[in-house]
């Protein structure tokens, strides 16, 4: 196995991840493929939707089995070539009790048809299961590890760690702590998640975010990472913003047997339409008259392949996102398509901010330039890694330099500033004032003009108001600065958001309707301070 991350944008990331010589590409959806009863077979997942990875049941395949049906390899029974992951039988654990699949037979199954991801059988958690139960549970997941661990082979498919403690941070927390040792995690190639299916059909996903985010952090970020049960299609760039990999969900056929119709916005019931927005091969050259006479069984189908294409277009934005690096867009793009989305984004991004170690991890996995402007449209954008990575280095930079008599520079806001400051225009100046020279952005505060042309500093567009601004920010930055403060600012920026924010200090304001012009006369400005 081999997983080979090629571009990151914070926890999302592109990666090849090979197994048995097949590949797959990250994000990547596991479309759940039941082993007999299948709407749209494996074989046409691969051949007309591009899906080279599909998840079954080995539970459901041991019914089968018991029935007297042969089946030697799983790739040819399905009539599939592409990546097979296997789940263990765990989730009809939790919706039926016991089952009829111990850990050992499971394994064996698995082994002996050629799963190339393989799930050993862990005790979920459902949605409404009491602490007490909860913790019960995630006792018996740590001893099947033990377990499973002690029964694995040579010839064995990639095993899946998986991630219990259902909707109660401290279980996950607590598993990960005894059951995720560096001894351990070596016998797996693979980490998932698990117990979201019922937190998922519950749109709760606050509590998805918690259960990701309290993994996420605590596991190897150069790993796959995957998710068991995800649902509708517009979660996925949460999912990938948050860290995970892969997830598998078999929405797709669930909602097409209610006639639900999916868009990466939100679901519609049939009836609730009178145009099919989109342009699948299904939707396309029908209308929903067309779609509601055909009969309930051909129009599940069809349905189905409905769903699976905006799942399809949805993966490949997320990969777009990433590769242009603006995933974070993407999110917020999504957070008020369906209920209960949006208070699930804004705390998602509270974590991030609240959590060094979860913001770090965001930070440094977020690339040092990227190919295109950075945008900032919201108070929220604000929070972006990008914009933090700044203000930490000009915080690094303040914190190790005594800076007296600083010359700060406005410009308008909104339109491009800082090729406005070419080295020309200072080649006259003393170093000595260069260093005293700031530039103030209503994005980024008040930074140094020496990293002026550093991304995104200068590569960044912005529709921020002053009134939007974090001016507690600015003033935790001006803090360091001693003396008298001269700001050089354009006639269009009122004086009174001058003082709102330089309050309390000693400051000169010099008004100039092309304030990069006035940096030929910083000698002069400099003057009236050379006695002090």
């Amino acid at each position: 196995m081999s997983f080979e991350i090629k571009r990151w944008d914070g926890l999302g990331k592109i990666a090849n991840f090979q197994v048995n010589g097949k590949k797959m590409e990250t994000p990547a959806l596991f479309p759940v493929v039941h082993p007999v009863l299948q709407s749209i077979s494996a074989k046409r997942l691969k051949d007309e939707f591009g899906f080279n990875q599909i998840i079954t049941s080995a539970y459901l395949l041991k019914k089968k089995i018991d029935q007297g049906i042969e089946v030697k390899s799983i790739h040819s029974f399905l009539e599939f070539d592409g990546i097979i992951m296997m789940d263990s039988g765990a989730y009809q654990l939790m919706v039926y009790g016991d089952v009829e699949l111990d850990q050992e037979g499971s394994m064996e199954l698995q082994r002996k048809v050629g799963a190339d991801i393989g799930v050993i059988l862990d005790h979920p958690i459902g949605y409404n299961v009491s602490y007490i139960e909860a913790r019960k549970r995630v006792e018996t997941t740590i001893e099947r590890v033990k377990d499973a661990i002690s029964q694995m082979k040579d010839e064995d498919p990639i095993w899946t760690f998986p991630i219990q403690g259902g909707r109660y941070e401290e279980l996950i927390e607590e598993y990960l702590e005894k059951c995720g040792t560096e001894d351990n995690l070596t016998n797996f190639g693979f980490f998932a998640l698990g117990s979201v299916v019922q937190v998922m059909i519950n749109q709760d996903y606050e509590t998805m975010v918690k259960m990701i985010t309290t993994a996420r952090k605590m596991m190897p970020v150069e790993k796959p990472f995957h998710l068991f049960g995800a649902g509708h299609p517009a979660m996925f760039a949460l999912a990938v913003f948050l860290g995970c990999d892969t997830f598998d969900s078999a929405a797709y056929s669930l909602m097409a047997n209610d006639d639900r119709y999916m868009t990466s916005q939100r679901t519609y019931k049939l009836g609730e339409l009178k145009t099919l927005p989109c342009v699948c091969p299904v939707c396309n050259g029908r209308t929903i008259e067309d779609l509601q006479k055909i009969k309930k069984e051909k129009r599940k189908t069809l349905l189905a392949e409905h769903n699976l294409w905006v799942s399809v277009e949805e993966i490949k934005r997320i990969k777009l996102a990433i590769e242009r690096g603006n995933l974070w867009d993407l999110v917020w793009l999504r957070a008020n398509s369906v209920p209960n989305l949006g208070r699930a984004t804004k705390l998602a991004i509270q974590l991030y901010m609240e959590d060094p170690k979860f913001r770090e991890i965001i930070i440094q996995g977020t690339p040092i330039s990227k190919p295109y402007a950075l945008n900032v449209f919201s108070p929220h954008d604000l929070m972006r890694p990008e914009i933090l990575r700044v203000k930490g280095w000009v915080k690094e930079y303040l914190g190790t330099v005594d800076i007296k008599n600083p010359i700060i520079v406005f410009f308008e806001f909104g339109k491009s500033s800082f090729r406005k400051l070419p080295d020309l225009l200072l080649k006259e100046v003393p170093s000595e004032v260069v260093q005293r020279l700031f530039i103030f952005s209503p994005i980024f505060g008040v930074f140094p003009f020496g990293i002026s042309e550093s991304y995104p500093l200068s590569q960044n567009t912005s529709e921020l108001t002053y009134n939007e601004i974090s001016v507690a920010d600015i003033r935790e930055q001006i803090r360091k600065f001693q003396g008298k403060i001269t700001i050089i600012k354009p006639i269009s920026i009122k004086k009174d958001v001058i003082e709102s924010l330089f309050n309390g200090y000693e400051f000169e304001i010099i008004e100039s309707d092309k304030p990069g012009t006035m940096i030929v006369n910083l000698q002069s400005i400099d003057s009236r301070y050379s006695q002090n």
